[in-house]
């Protein structure tokens, strides 16, 4: 059962949310604004300005055992490292001496699709950071590091990575760039209240989002737990067994080039749904789509008549098979067994229609396809409702951010 823990705690955080909302700004507002209008004793630095060092990473050729871990890109991932997937590095004491991470150093992303990310090293391993890596020595006497790396998550820092970013197939971002990075600075004991702050404010949004990760994946799982109650127990409950081809026919899909018409009556469909619209159809309503090559696990139900392309197969229900069921069917099966094909994934006629289908009566059916689609509204409902908390709670950390930041928090 999907179940709402800490419900209260969400509804606090909610309220957090609404408080701090009316200082959410959209990217393009914080891309165009300096930070200014900064509390009194706050003053505005560069990035340069906080450090002792910013470095590119060392350039070595990775192990599977050593002295040194080396850390990658690839390897930080939701800012956390894995280090037991953490390759070791072929590297002197010598040269790991100008390379090696300290507790409080900040490394950067400097290119690929995460330029820009970063990631606060606190942990007890030996390790020399890669050459795509950036790092920031933080000068402990102007700035906090777990200050600055919070900044390095807010909106502001974001809106002037975006505007700096160089390379469109391939983004970069290098070290000058980032020491001219601007941030607002308080005084040292106001960085500390903001860290704690903001510490223990996260804990409790990480702990909500954790618990609404937990209900959508509870959620997902309703449909695929009822169809396989209802077919995984067919045998004990005495239904027949079929095969496809007497229950159901199955039409090879057409070529859509010369059909389709923008403005057509009937839609257009692939496996993986619309593709158009045309004038003309080739299945009838209450039709299930299966792929015939790609997605083959991806059945699509429709009402209506429609057009299906040369990829994808209509699978229509005869007078014995309540349509709707096929298609819950469908969604329990697992095509893949029947794959021909060791790259693009492929299905044909010939196996689908031996194919096996466990039936009860009509009237069973009937009631068995009333019963799944009210759970499948059911959990389309609750996949929509904890999807909409996850982006809420993620939008009231950029606001938190952006409050503390600006002297807000």
């Amino acid at each position: 059962m999907v179940v709402d823990q800490d419900l209260t705690t969400f509804k606090k955080l909610s309220n957090l949310y609404n408080r701090h909302h009316p200082h959410i700004i959209t990217m393009s507002k914080v891309m165009n604004d300096s930070i200014t209008d900064l509390p009194k004793g706050w003053e505005n630095v560069l990035v340069k300005d906080v450090s002792k060092k910013i470095q590119y990473g060392y350039t070595g050729k990775a192990l599977e055992n050593g002295e040194y871990y080396y850390l990658r890109i690839t390897d930080i991932q939701d800012n956390n490292v894995d280090w037991s997937k953490t390759p070791f590095v072929d590297i002197s004491k010598a040269e790991a001496t100008n390379y090696q991470l300290n507790k409080g150093d900040i490394v950067f992303a400097r290119t690929g699709a995460t330029a820009g990310k970063s990631y606060l090293f606190v942990d007890d391993k030996i390790s020399v950071f890669a050459s795509y890596l950036i790092r920031i020595i933080t000068n402990t006497q102007k700035v906090i590091p777990e200050f600055l790396y919070n900044y390095f998550q807010s909106p502001k820092y974001w809106s002037q990575i975006f505007g700096n970013i160089i390379g469109a197939a391939q983004p970069n971002f290098n070290g000058q760039k980032l020491g001219e990075i601007q941030i607002p600075l308080p005084p040292l004991p106001e960085q500390q209240r903001i860290v704690e702050q903001l510490d223990a404010l996260f804990l409790k949004i990480d702990k909500a989002i954790e618990l609404t990760q937990q209900n959508l994946q509870h959620s997902k799982h309703l449909l695929p737990a009822a169809l396989n109650e209802v077919f995984g127990k067919a045998e004990e409950k005495g239904w027949k067994k079929y095969k496809w081809y007497e229950v159901l026919t199955i039409k090879n899909g057409k070529d859509h080039k010369k059909v389709n018409n923008p403005n057509g009556k009937y839609p257009i469909y692939g496996s993986g749904g619309i593709m158009g619209y045309s004038d003309e159809y080739l299945c009838e309503e209450k039709t299930t789509i299966i792929g015939r090559k790609g997605s083959i696990n991806s059945p699509i139900y429709v009402d209506a008549k429609f057009w299906n392309v040369d990829t994808a197969f209509g699978i229509c229900a005869g007078n014995k098979l309540e349509p709707r069921l096929l298609f819950f069917f469908c969604l329990s099966y697992d095509f893949s067994k029947h794959n021909k094909s060791t790259t693009l994934p492929s299905l044909t006629k010939t196996d689908l229609l031996e194919i096996e289908i466990p039936l009860p009566d009509l009237p069973t059916q009937q009631t068995i396809v009333t019963y799944l689609n009210q759970l499948r509204n059911q959990q389309q409902q609750l996949i929509t409702h904890y999807t909409k908390q996850l982006q809420h709670l993620q939008k009231l950390k950029a606001s938190l951010l952006d409050a503390a930041f600006g002297g807000r928090l």
